[in-house]
């Protein structure tokens, strides 16, 4: 896997593991003591943070490193799952 294929992943499961925990880019930027803009970047896709920043994100959104990178497909299932359940999907 490339390291832009790796970020693009990264900016996805990241995206989706804050949503789930119901936080905001502001919210996970304070808790994680990183700036709100690499925060941003990251879920761009435009940074590649150290992998002590993907542990600490991860500890705040109760999930391990690998798992921003390689569940987000995993997470998106089970999103759609809920939402036919709740009536909530148009597609």
């Amino acid at each position: 896997m490339e390291k832009g294929e790796n970020a693009k992943k990264l900016a996805i499961g990241l995206r989706q593991y804050r949503i789930r925990q119901r936080l905001t880019q502001r919210d996970l930027s304070r808790l994680a003591g990183l700036a709100l803009a690499t925060v941003r970047c990251i879920e761009q896709g435009r940074a590649n943070p150290r992998m002590s920043t993907l542990i600490r994100l991860s500890d705040i959104l109760h999930c391990q490193p690998d798992d921003l990178i390689f569940k987000q497909e995993e997470l998106f299932t089970q999103h759609r799952a809920v939402r036919r359940r709740k009536g909530d999907d148009e597609s």
